[in-house]
Protein backbone atom coordinates (compact mmCIF):
# COMPACT_ATOMS: atom_id res chain seq x y z
CA UNK A 1 0.00 0.00 0.00
CA UNK A 2 2.94 2.06 -0.84
CA UNK A 3 0.58 4.56 -2.98
CA UNK A 4 -2.21 4.97 -1.12
CA UNK A 5 -2.42 8.69 0.76
CA UNK A 6 -2.57 8.43 4.63
CA UNK A 7 -4.47 11.19 6.29
CA UNK A 8 -1.79 14.09 7.12
CA UNK A 9 0.28 12.98 4.31
CA UNK A 10 0.73 15.03 1.55
CA UNK A 11 -0.47 13.24 -2.04
CA UNK A 12 2.15 12.37 -4.88
CA UNK A 13 2.69 15.30 -6.95
CA UNK A 14 3.73 14.71 -10.84
CA UNK A 15 6.06 16.58 -12.87
CA UNK A 16 4.97 18.67 -15.90
CA UNK A 17 6.23 16.69 -17.82
CA UNK A 18 4.36 13.98 -16.50
CA UNK A 19 1.15 15.80 -16.98
CA UNK A 20 1.97 17.08 -20.54
CA UNK A 21 2.34 13.37 -21.89
CA UNK A 22 -0.55 12.21 -20.33
CA UNK A 23 -2.84 14.89 -22.05
CA UNK A 24 -0.79 14.18 -24.92
CA UNK A 25 -1.73 10.07 -24.71
CA UNK A 26 -5.51 11.08 -24.03
CA UNK A 27 -6.18 13.51 -26.99
CA UNK A 28 -4.32 11.00 -29.36
CA UNK A 29 -6.08 8.35 -28.25
CA UNK A 30 -9.09 10.31 -28.91
CA UNK A 31 -8.11 11.22 -32.00
CA UNK A 32 -7.75 7.27 -32.48
CA UNK A 33 -10.95 7.13 -31.85
CA UNK A 34 -12.43 9.61 -33.95
CA UNK A 35 -10.76 8.50 -36.97
CA UNK A 36 -11.79 4.83 -36.11
CA UNK A 37 -15.50 5.53 -36.12
CA UNK A 38 -14.93 8.04 -39.36
CA UNK A 39 -13.37 5.25 -41.33
CA UNK A 40 -16.35 2.44 -39.82
CA UNK A 41 -19.18 4.73 -41.31
CA UNK A 42 -20.87 4.00 -44.64
CA UNK A 43 -19.92 7.12 -46.93
CA UNK A 44 -23.04 9.45 -47.27
CA UNK A 45 -24.54 9.75 -50.53
CA UNK A 46 -23.92 12.18 -52.52
CA UNK A 47 -26.40 15.16 -52.19
CA UNK A 48 -26.77 14.57 -56.32
CA UNK A 49 -27.55 11.43 -56.57
CA UNK A 50 -30.55 11.65 -54.15
CA UNK A 51 -33.33 13.61 -55.00
CA UNK A 52 -37.10 13.13 -53.59
CA UNK A 53 -38.78 14.89 -56.49
CA UNK A 54 -36.76 12.99 -58.65
CA UNK A 55 -38.04 10.12 -56.79
CA UNK A 56 -41.57 11.14 -56.34
CA UNK A 57 -42.13 11.34 -59.83
CA UNK A 58 -40.68 8.48 -61.35
CA UNK A 59 -42.80 7.04 -58.78
CA UNK A 60 -45.77 8.47 -60.40
CA UNK A 61 -45.29 7.69 -63.71
CA UNK A 62 -44.90 4.34 -63.56
CA UNK A 63 -48.58 4.70 -61.88
CA UNK A 64 -51.69 3.79 -64.08
CA UNK A 65 -53.38 7.17 -64.57
CA UNK A 66 -56.30 7.41 -62.99
CA UNK A 67 -60.12 6.55 -65.00
CA UNK A 68 -61.36 10.09 -62.95
CA UNK A 69 -61.09 12.90 -64.97
CA UNK A 70 -60.59 15.41 -61.96
CA UNK A 71 -58.19 12.85 -60.51
CA UNK A 72 -56.11 12.52 -63.56
CA UNK A 73 -55.88 15.90 -64.01
CA UNK A 74 -54.79 16.08 -60.70
CA UNK A 75 -52.22 13.48 -61.35
CA UNK A 76 -50.43 15.40 -64.44
CA UNK A 77 -50.66 18.28 -61.99
CA UNK A 78 -48.76 16.71 -59.19
CA UNK A 79 -46.41 15.16 -62.13
CA UNK A 80 -45.46 18.92 -63.57
CA UNK A 81 -45.03 20.25 -60.01
CA UNK A 82 -42.57 17.96 -59.15
CA UNK A 83 -40.90 18.51 -62.63
CA UNK A 84 -41.19 22.11 -61.65
CA UNK A 85 -39.23 21.09 -58.73
CA UNK A 86 -36.50 19.97 -60.71
CA UNK A 87 -36.82 22.82 -62.90
CA UNK A 88 -37.26 20.51 -65.79
CA UNK A 89 -39.59 23.44 -67.26
CA UNK A 90 -40.57 21.44 -70.37
CA UNK A 91 -41.63 18.42 -68.73
CA UNK A 92 -43.39 20.86 -65.83
CA UNK A 93 -44.74 22.70 -68.77
CA UNK A 94 -46.20 19.67 -70.95
CA UNK A 95 -47.93 18.04 -67.59
CA UNK A 96 -49.56 21.14 -66.75
CA UNK A 97 -50.89 21.59 -70.43
CA UNK A 98 -52.18 17.91 -70.11
CA UNK A 99 -53.96 18.32 -66.66
CA UNK A 100 -54.84 21.74 -68.58
CA UNK A 101 -56.67 19.77 -70.94
CA UNK A 102 -58.38 17.59 -68.99
CA UNK A 103 -60.45 19.64 -66.90
CA UNK A 104 -61.12 21.55 -70.40
CA UNK A 105 -62.46 18.73 -71.75
CA UNK A 106 -64.31 17.76 -69.07
CA UNK A 107 -65.78 21.12 -68.15
CA UNK A 108 -64.30 20.62 -64.77
CA UNK A 109 -62.92 24.56 -65.26
CA UNK A 110 -65.29 25.86 -62.86
CA UNK A 111 -63.34 23.76 -60.08
CA UNK A 112 -59.88 24.03 -60.94
CA UNK A 113 -57.06 25.61 -63.21
CA UNK A 114 -53.56 25.46 -64.03
CA UNK A 115 -53.23 28.91 -65.78
CA UNK A 116 -50.85 30.05 -63.31
CA UNK A 117 -48.32 27.06 -63.07
CA UNK A 118 -48.08 26.87 -66.81
CA UNK A 119 -48.15 30.90 -67.07
CA UNK A 120 -44.62 30.34 -64.51
CA UNK A 121 -43.34 27.61 -66.55
CA UNK A 122 -43.41 29.79 -69.95
CA UNK A 123 -41.73 32.79 -67.95
CA UNK A 124 -39.39 30.40 -66.31
CA UNK A 125 -38.51 29.50 -69.96
CA UNK A 126 -38.49 32.81 -71.27
CA UNK A 127 -41.98 32.71 -73.16
CA UNK A 128 -43.57 35.70 -72.45
CA UNK A 129 -45.85 36.31 -74.73
CA UNK A 130 -47.23 32.73 -73.58
CA UNK A 131 -46.70 33.27 -70.30
CA UNK A 132 -48.67 36.81 -70.41
CA UNK A 133 -51.78 35.01 -72.40
CA UNK A 134 -51.95 32.25 -69.47
CA UNK A 135 -51.58 34.70 -66.47
CA UNK A 136 -54.55 36.68 -67.82
CA UNK A 137 -56.13 33.45 -68.27
CA UNK A 138 -55.97 33.00 -64.51
CA UNK A 139 -55.98 36.44 -63.71
CA UNK A 140 -60.08 35.99 -65.83
CA UNK A 141 -61.19 33.27 -63.86
CA UNK A 142 -60.24 34.86 -60.53
CA UNK A 143 -62.01 37.60 -61.08
CA UNK A 144 -64.91 35.99 -62.55
CA UNK A 145 -64.30 33.48 -58.51
CA UNK A 146 -64.19 36.88 -57.12
CA UNK A 147 -67.45 38.50 -58.66
CA UNK A 148 -69.52 35.12 -57.15
CA UNK A 149 -67.57 35.16 -53.75
CA UNK A 150 -67.11 39.30 -53.35
CA UNK A 151 -64.48 39.71 -50.71
CA UNK A 152 -62.74 36.83 -50.71
CA UNK A 153 -59.31 37.56 -49.43
CA UNK A 154 -57.63 34.33 -50.39
CA UNK A 155 -58.51 35.34 -53.97
CA UNK A 156 -57.82 39.12 -53.25
CA UNK A 157 -54.24 37.92 -52.75
CA UNK A 158 -53.89 35.59 -55.66
CA UNK A 159 -54.85 38.27 -58.32
CA UNK A 160 -52.60 40.94 -56.71
CA UNK A 161 -49.38 37.98 -56.97
CA UNK A 162 -50.55 37.18 -60.59
CA UNK A 163 -50.89 41.01 -61.28
CA UNK A 164 -47.60 41.24 -59.94
CA UNK A 165 -46.01 38.70 -62.02
CA UNK A 166 -47.49 40.34 -65.33
CA UNK A 167 -45.42 42.94 -64.22
CA UNK A 168 -41.94 41.55 -64.10
CA UNK A 169 -42.41 40.47 -67.38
Amino acid sequence: MADTVQVGQEPKKFSNKAIIIAMVVFVLLVAAAIAFVMLRSPEPEPKSSYNPYQNQVVALEKETPPQDPMQRATYYGQIGQNYELLENWDKALQNYLQAQAILEDNHLTDQYVYYQSIANAYAKMGDKKNAEKYYNKQLDYLEAYLAGHPGDEGTINAIKDVEEQLDKL
